[in-house]
C-alpha cells in the first residue's frame, strides 16, 4: 500500500500540474496589468489576499473529502453559519476572542455529522452534504433573526488576521496552513489513509484500516477548515449575512480540481489547491480592474463564471481520461496535461480578449469613453447596476462629467443585498486603484474603513450619495483621523414615504370616513435603516393625517408585514397575509415589492379586485401598472428622481476638488408620479 500512496504523490506528477497552473496564473498576471497597471499596487495586493483567505481555506478543507472519492457541498454554508452563529454570541456579549473556537467547533460539529452519515448510514457525500447545507442555512437565519451580523473593525482581531501596516496578514496565513495540510498528507498516517481510500477504498479495507473512522475525521477536517475560513472572513468583512454564502462550495471545489486534484479520489493536490484558489480570484479581481479601467459595461462575475467554467471542466477532462486506458484518448495521457490545461488557459485568454473588444465597441461612442486619457476620473461605487434606478443615477453623473470635462466610471454589484459585500469591496479597491480625483460611495453594508483611510491617504474626496455609507462604518470613520468624507447627497427616505402618505391620502380619505376600521398595509422590503424609514415616513405621515380628520380619527389600523430582501416571492407572501387581515389599501417599500404585488394582481383573475396600491420606487413594470386599466389601481410612486442623485454626486465630487465651496448635506427632492405626470 505505501508503493502505491507514493505513487499517486509523486513529486513529478505534482511539479508538472503546478507548473501549469503557475504559468496560467502569471499570464493572467501579465494581461490584467497590460491592460491596467493598477492591478498590481500594495492596496490591491493586501485586497486580494483577504479575498484569498477563505476561499483557499475552504479548498483545503474540501480537498480532503475529494482525495477519498467524495465531495461537501456544506462547506459553504457552514463558513458563513459559524460565522453568524459566533456573531450573533458575540453581540450579545461574549468577547470577540471567544469567536474564533466558536466558529471552528460549530464548524467542525458539522462535519462530524456529514462524517456519520457518509461512514456510518452510506449516504452518498452529494446528498448527505446537501442535506447539510441546506439545514445549516435555514438553522442559521432563524437562530440570527436579523438580516445581518457585524463584526468589528480595526481591532487586534483584524489585525491578526486580514492585514497590518501595510502586510496582507491572511496572506501569511494561506502560506502556514498549506505547509501543515501538506505535511499531514505527506507525512502522517490520517494523510496517505485519505488517499488510499480514495484510490481504492476496498483494498484499504481488506488491509486493515478502519476506512469509516478516516472517512469521519476527513468530513471533521472540511469543517474544521470551513470554520478556519470563517475567522478570515470575518476579519476582513465586517458584514455577514446567512446569504453570503451561495455559491462559495463551488468556487472551493473549484479551485481544488483546477489545482489538480482528481474528481475520482485517490491523489491530492495541497498546493495545487491554493494556487487554483488563486487562479479564481486573480481572474475576478482582474476583470474588474481591467472593465473599469476600459470603460466597458460587462458583469464580471458571469465572466468569471465561465472562464472558471472552461478551466475546470477541461482539468476534470484530463484528469479522467488520463485514469483510462484506452488509446483513442492518447493525447490525454499523463505527458500531455499540462499543455492542454495551458491551451485552456489560452482560450480562456481569447475569450477575455474578445469581450473587451465588443464592450470597446459597444461603448466607443459613449461620451464617457471619449478623451478619457485628457480628463481627470471621478468615480461612483452604486449598490448596484443594470437596474433603472442606478442606471439612472450613472446617466445622471455622466452628465454632470460631461458638462464640467470630467470622465465618470460608474460600478455596481449585481444586487443590493449585503451578501455582495466582498464584490462591492473589489469595486471599490478597483476605483480606488484609477486614481481618481474623487469617489462617490453607496454601500450595501458594513466593512470599507481601510478603503476610506485608503481614499484619505491618496488624497480622494469620498462623497456619499443614495443611502451612503451603513452605521458601523461611519461610527468608525467619524472617529478617526483619517476621514475623507466631505458631503452627503440624498433623498430622504422618511419624507419621500412622507410624499406617498399625503398623496394616499387624498384618496382614500372618504373611504376611511365610511368605515369602521380601514386596514392600510406596508410591504416592508427587509429591517434595515433605509427599508424602517420609508415605512415608518409612510405610516407616522398617514396616522397624522388621519387622526387629524375628525371623520376619520381613529378609524384606520396600519399593518407592516417585513419581509427578508431578495427572498423568492416572499413580497407576494406578504400582500397574501396583508389581504387576509383585510386590507384595502397596500404601499409596497422598494421596487422589488411593488413589481412582486403587480405580478400576483395580474395572476390571481380578480383576486384583489378593489384593493389600492402605492409604491417606493420606479421601474418599467411599474410605469405599466400605473397606465393600465386595472381595478387594483396603483395611484402612484415615488420617485427617489436618480438622475438628480447621480448629477449631484459627481458635481459635489467635482466642485470639492476644484475647490468651489459645497454643502454638508444635500437633499434631492422626490416627486410623486401617477398615470397622468408619467414622462
Amino acid at each position: 500500500m505505501k508503493t502505491l500512496i507514493d505513487k499517486l504523490n509523486s513529486p513529478r506528477r505534482n511539479t508538472r500540474d503546478l507548473s501549469s497552473i503557475i504559468l496560467g496564473i502569471l499570464l493572467l498576471a501579465l494581461l490584467f496589468t497590460s491592460v491596467n497597471p493598477n492591478f498590481i499596487n500594495k492596496f490591491n495586493l493586501i485586497s486580494l489576499g483577504q479575498n484569498l483567505a477563505p476561499y483557499a481555506m475552504l479548498s483545503l478543507g474540501v480537498l480532503m473529502p475529494i482525495s477519498m472519492g467524495g465531495t461537501d457541498l456544506s462547506v459553504g454554508a457552514v463558513c458563513i453559519g459559524s460565522a453568524v452563529f459566533a456573531g450573533k454570541l458575540y453581540s450579545l456579549g461574549l468577547p470577540l476572542a471567544s469567536v474564533i473556537p466558536i466558529m471552528i467547533l460549530f464548524a467542525s460539529l458539522i462535519g462530524l455529522i456529514n462524517g456519520l452519515l457518509i461512514a456510518k448510514r452510506h449516504i452518498q457525500p452529494f446528498i448527505a452534504t446537501l442535506g447539510t447545507m441546506m439545514f445549516v442555512r435555514g438553522a442559521t437565519a432563524i437562530f440570527a433573526n436579523t438580516p445581518t451580523v457585524l463584526y468589528p473593525s480595526g481591532t487586534w482581531y483584524n489585525r491578526i488576521f486580514s492585514s497590518n501596516n501595510g502586510v496582507s496578514m491572511s496572506f501569511l496565513w494561506v502560506i502556514l496552513f498549506s505547509l501543515i495540510i501538506f505535511v499531514i498528507y505527506r507525512k502522517t498516517k490520517f494523510g496517505r489513509y485519505l488517499i488510499s481510500i480514495g484510490s481504492c477504498e476496498k483494498a484499504t479495507r481488506i488491509s486493515g484500516v478502519d476506512v469509516d473512522k478516516y472517512k469521519i475525521l476527513g468530513y471533521v477536517g472540511s469543517g474544521f477548515m470551513a470554520g478556519v475560513a470563517a475567522v478570515f472572513w470575518t476579519s476582513s468583512f465586517a458584514t455577514v449575512t446567512v446569504a453570503t454564502g451561495n455559491g462559495m462550495e463551488l468556487d472551493a471545489i473549484a479551485g481544488v480540481y483546477i489545482g489538480g486534484t482528481s474528481a475520482i479520489g485517490g491523489f491530492a493536490s495541497v498546493f495545487g489547491s491554493v494556487l487554483g484558489s488563486i487562479m479564481l480570484v486573480i481572474i475576478r479581481s482582474g476583470l474588474n480592474f481591467s472593465l473599469a479601467k476600459l470603460n466597458v459595461s460587462i458583469n464580471s462575475t458571469y465572466v468569471t463564471y465561465a472562464i472558471s467554467g472552461i478551466i475546470v471542466v477541461v482539468a476534470v477532462l484530463t484528469e479522467k481520461t488520463n485514469k483510462g486506458k484506452s488509446k483513442k484518448f492518447k493525447l490525454f495521457s499523463s505527458k500531455n496535461r499540462a499543455v492542454i490545461r495551458i491551451i485552456s488557459y489560452i482560450l480562456s485568454f481569447a475569450q477575455l480578449v474578445a469581450l473587451f473588444t465588443i464592450g470597446i465597441k459597444v461603448d466607443n461612442n459613449s461620451s464617457a469613453m471619449q478623451n478619457t486619457d485628457e480628463k481627470k476620473t471621478i468615480c461612483l461605487a452604486m449598490k448596484s447596476e443594470g437596474n433603472e434606478f442606478w442606471d439612472e443615477v450613472t446617466r445622471g453623473a455622466i452628465a454632470a462629467g460631461d458638462e464640467l470635462g470630467y470622465n465618470v466610471i460608474c460600478r455596481g454589484t449585481e444586487s443590493e443585498d449585503a451578501s455582495y459585500l466582498p464584490k462591492q469591496r473589489e469595486i471599490v479597491s478597483t476605483l480606488l486603484s484609477s486614481n481618481p480625483v474623487g469617489i462617490g460611495m453607496a454601500t450595501i453594508a458594513d466593512g470599507f474603513t481601510d478603503q476610506l483611510e485608503e481614499a484619505y491617504s491618496k488624497g480622494i474626496n469620498v462623497v456619499q450619495f443614495d443611502s451612503g455609507l451603513q452605521s458601523g462604518d461611519l461610527e468608525y470613520i467619524n472617529s478617526s483621523s483619517q476621514n475623507p468624507l466631505k458631503s452627503f447627497v440624498k433623498a430622504s427616505n422618511y419624507d419621500n414615504a412622507a410624499i406617498a402618505a399625503e398623496n394616499v391620502y387624498k384618496v382614500i380619505r372618504n373611504d376611511i370616513a365610511a368605515s369602521d376600521k380601514y386596514v392600510v398595509g406596508v410591504v416592508q422590503h427587509e429591517n434595515s435603516v433605509c427599508a424602517n424609514d420609508r415605512g415608518n415616513g409612510f405610516k407616522d405621515t398617514l396616522y397624522k393625517l388621519v387622526e387629524s380628520n375628525a371623520d376619520t380619527k381613529g378609524k384606520c389600523e396600519i399593518i407592516i408585514e417585513i419581509k427578508p430582501s431578495e427572498a423568492n416571492n416572499a413580497y407576494k407572501e406578504a400582500l397574501e397575509y396583508l389581504f387576509e387581515k383585510d386590507a384595502r389599501m397596500i404601499f409596497c417599500t422598494n421596487l422589488t415589492a411593488a413589481t412582486q404585488c403587480a405580478d400576483a394582481v395580474q395572476s390571481t383573475d380578480g383576486k384583489y379586485d378593489g384593493v389600492k396600491f402605492a409604491a417606493f420606487d420606479t421601474g418599467e413594470k411599474i410605469y405599466e401598472w400605473l397606465k393600465s386599466d386595472s381595478k387594483s389601481p396603483l395611484l402612484g410612486t415615488v420617485s427617489q428622481n436618480p438622475y438628480m442623485i447621480g448629477y449631484s454626486t459627481a458635481k459635489t465630487l467635482i466642485d470639492l476638488y476644484e475647490e468651489r465651496e459645497t454643502e454638508e448635506e444635500i437633499i434631492v427632492p422626490g416627486e410623486w408620479v401617477t398615470a397622468e405626470t408619467i414622462k
